[in-house]
């Protein structure tokens, strides 16, 4: 799986489009993108720093935007427990 890397202030996730919201009293991070009219949430940072991405959505493409994300060095891959 791949996660933010430990050492990375997850703000440096706006520069790429990410938005900072909070769920039950922990803050994440989600990519909002428009599909037409429909707003979608394709990846999400959940609070363990894991990039996770919503395969049911309408577009389930994979984003650029992990490309992205790992040339800048912010993302590691690590092994699921």
């Amino acid at each position: 799986m791949l996660r933010i890397k430990k050492d990375v202030d997850l703000k440096e996730l706006e520069k790429f489009g990410f938005e900072e919201y909070n769920l039950a009293g922990k803050t994440k991070y989600q990519l909002k993108k428009y599909i037409g009219k429909h707003e979608i949430y394709n990846i999400k940072i959940d609070n363990k720093r894991v990039l996770r991405f919503n395969q049911n959505s309408v577009n389930n493409k994979l984003p650029a935007i992990i490309y992205d994300l790992i040339i800048a060095g912010l993302v590691e891959k690590v092994e699921e427990k």
